[in-house]
């Protein structure tokens, strides 16, 4: 007679010592040792699953950070008021927020003959640039570097995705010196 895994459950539970069968045991221990496997399995899983939510939590966070460098930016950008050189040094303030490691991270900005730059500003190996471009010519370059000793032991590595920011920066760039260029021919 089979029995089920509840019914083993309740025999187990109900029968004096003395009534209870070597089959009816060893049952019970297969039917424990089937429920420990599952569940090791459930908590793979689980494990698998939290791992997954805060890596996923990470790079959302990440997207976020850019994000608001972007709006930062596009506001420095569209504030009238400011001089060219208070616009880009309002920009470079803004830029590192959206990388990585933001007190790690410094930024320069060459437009022709001037240059603009953080004041910790150093070119390091871990860097991105982009070109300033308006139509067909380069204009200048947005270089973003990161300080290994600010980096606080984190690696020394900068996201594909802080790139196209960083190309999203420069671009906007060039249109704001193609709208100040007509804007002072007209």
């Amino acid at each position: 007679m089979k029995l089920s895994r509840e019914e083993h459950k309740t025999r187990l539970t109900n029968a004096p010592s003395e009534e209870i069968s070597p089959q009816l045991l060893l049952q019970s221990i297969k039917d424990a040792h089937e429920e420990i496997l599952l569940l090791r399995g459930r908590l793979a899983e689980y494990k698998w699953l939290e791992e997954a939510l805060r890596e996923r939590t990470h790079e959302l966070n990440e997207r976020m950070k850019e994000l608001d460098c972007l709006y930062a930016v596009s506001s420095c950008l569209m504030n009238h008021r400011l001089s060219f050189g208070q616009m880009i040094n309002a920009v470079i303030k803004e830029m590192p927020r959206g990388w990585q490691y933001p007190k790690a991270t410094c930024v320069r900005i060459v437009v022709g003959d001037s240059e603009f730059a953080s004041r910790n500003f150093r070119r390091t190996e871990t860097r991105q640039s982009a070109n300033i471009r308006i139509d067909d010519r380069t204009e200048g370059e947005v270089e973003v570097c990161v300080l290994p000793e600010l980096a606080q032991g984190q690696p020394l590595t900068m996201l594909h995705e802080e790139q196209a920011l960083l190309n999203i920066i420069a671009l906007w760039l060039g249109e704001m010196l193609r709208y100040r260029t007509e804007t002072k021919k007209g």
